[in-house]
């Protein structure tokens, strides 16, 4: 997926506003500020498919929500998907994001999948 960030929303709580995403873009965030499922909501209002958080702790967080919360985002959520990554791959995003920017390309490229059997690890390839 393509993925990009808004400087003016580095933690994806506020709304996009006048934000260009193409189809299939993903919104990478900072940690922080707001609960992982307004991070989502937020994306998904200015047409994103995703969230990609960029975390600031190395061990695995798994983003949660409860059904009182889901019901009250709407049934949107169910078509987009959020991936949190640990800190060690978060500062290669943002590096390369940094990098993209600096070219005037302003987004990368992210494949994330299972680095293993179990789903809760993931892989981050990344390329620009």
């Amino acid at each position: 997926m393509r993925v990009v960030r808004f400087a003016d929303n580095p933690l994806g709580c506020e709304p996009y506003a006048g934000a260009a995403l193409r189809d299939g873009e993903a919104v990478a965030v900072r940690r922080g500020g707001c609960t992982f499922l307004e991070k989502l909501v937020g994306a998904l209002n200015a047409g994103a498919s995703g969230v990609v958080v960029l975390g600031d702790e190395d061990q695995h967080i798994s983003p949660s929500a409860d059904r009182a919360e889901l019901d009250a985002a709407g049934a949107g959520v169910d078509d987009v998907a959020i991936v949190v990554l640990r800190r060690t791959d978060a500062d290669v995003v943002e590096r390369m994001l940094d990098a993209a920017e600096s070219r005037g390309v302003g987004a990368v490229r992210l494949a994330i999948e299972p680095a293993s059997e179990r789903r809760d690890v993931i892989s981050v390839k990344t390329s620009t």
